[in-house]
């Protein structure tokens, strides 16, 4: 998810589901470079408070987690997250 300030992509969320796993965080290159790679291949930072990894869920419980943490950071767009 891209979060855009005055028309410009500020930081972009990404997350990967395998079917056993989410992991997400800030994409290192606004998924320019790092598109197609999976995040921990890409550097992505998995650790809180802004990054999830989360396994063993079932699918529905998966999409609500990560339902949840893009609502968390969807208005993050400078990154000071109060």
């Amino acid at each position: 998810m891209d979060l855009i300030d005055g028309g410009v992509v500020k930081r972009t969320l990404r997350l990967d589901y395998d079917s056993n796993a989410i992991t997400g965080g800030w994409s290192p290159g606004l998924l320019n470079w790092d598109d197609g790679l999976r995040a921990r291949d890409a550097g992505v930072d998995t650790s809180g408070p802004d990054g999830i990894e989360v396994s063993g869920l079932a699918p529905a419980a998966a999409a609500r987690a990560a339902g949840e943490w893009f609502r968390l950071h969807s208005e993050d767009v400078s990154g000071d997250r109060e």
